[in-house]
């Protein structure tokens, strides 16, 4: 299995942006997956576009990655952990995080991208582990269960969401009856808001 051989090709496409412009987050910091940088290609060359460097050991998963703080950060599942990796921009790997039991079920692995607002990383797992981890001290700020505190409800793919933070606020989608979209929190994890399902 190589899910993460999309990871290198990304990489390399955007290798300009992490010098240019962070992607904090799944389809860039205002995710619209547009990047307005100078330099990017406006076609690739027949053969593909040159690749710089690539690096493997990331486990298993299909997120992509974020580019903040001038690293890189990817996650994977690894001995069935969720692990968020951070890597320089040369692919040296800085640190590594673990937090929580990833899904194993159907298409194991990390689904979503990790969200990075200065030293936090807001991630989820499949199973709907939901952590914010300060990148300084690598201990979580706060966790929160999507299933058994939040009223989700686990669907057969897992959760395959990459968290929204617009200023104080995380958006969440846990998916329940009580609980079906709700706002957070960054901070806390404290409950804003929360929208029934129907």
């Amino acid at each position: 299995m190589k899910p993460f051989s999309l990871f290198v090709l990304l990489f390399v496409c955007l290798l300009p942006v992490v010098n240019a412009q962070e992607a904090t987050k799944w389809r860039g910091t205002n995710s619209s997956g547009i990047y307005t940088v100078d330099h990017l290609l406006a076609a690739w060359p027949a053969e593909g576009p040159q690749v710089i460097w690539s690096t493997n050991g990331f486990g298993q998963g299909f997120s992509s990655p974020a580019f903040a703080n001038n690293k890189i950060y990817i996650n994977g599942m690894v001995d069935g952990q969720a692990v968020l990796f951070v890597l320089d921009q040369n692919g040296k790997q800085l640190q590594q995080f673990k937090y929580g039991k990833e899904f194993d079920a159907s298409y194991p692995g990390t689904r979503s991208t990790p969200t990075i607002v200065g030293d936090m990383a807001y991630v989820l797992t499949g199973n709907g582990q939901l952590t914010c981890l300060n990148l300084t001290t690598g201990k979580p700020v706060w966790e929160k269960d999507f299933l058994t505190q939040m009223d989700g409800s686990n669907i057969t793919w897992g959760y395959v969401e990459s968290l929204l933070v617009e200023g104080d606020k995380l958006f969440c989608t846990p998916g329940g009856k009580t609980n079906n979209v709700m706002a957070l929190n960054r901070m806390t994890g404290a409950t804003i808001w929360t929208c029934a399902g129907m």
